[in-house]
């Protein structure tokens, strides 16, 4: 199983799939950019273990994850305009 991320500066979107790319499971909360990255770090977990509640699922193979901004090769966010992430 994977897990896809599409975090904003206004709302996180989530989704489970499955080995064929077939979406299990969908999740949407607000990303709550505005109280900081404590704030927004929870949000995602939040998003995690809703995506990952009531499933018998014991590992996830990879979580992806896209954000809005600059991001090195390393995958560290450089700079994002709506998300307080940096470095």
């Amino acid at each position: 199983m994977f897990i896809g991320l599409d975090i904003g500066g206004t709302k996180i979107l989530g989704a489970l799939f499955d080995e064929e790319g077939k979406i299990k499971k969908r999740e949407k909360r607000k990303a709550k950019a505005s109280g900081g990255l404590e704030t927004v770090q929870k949000e995602i977990f939040k998003t995690i273990d809703n995506l990952l509640e009531n499933t018998k699922i014991r590992e996830i193979e990879a979580i992806g994850i896209g954000v809005p901004g600059l991001v090195d090769r390393d995958g560290t966010i450089t700079f994002s305009p709506n998300l307080p992430f940096r470095d």
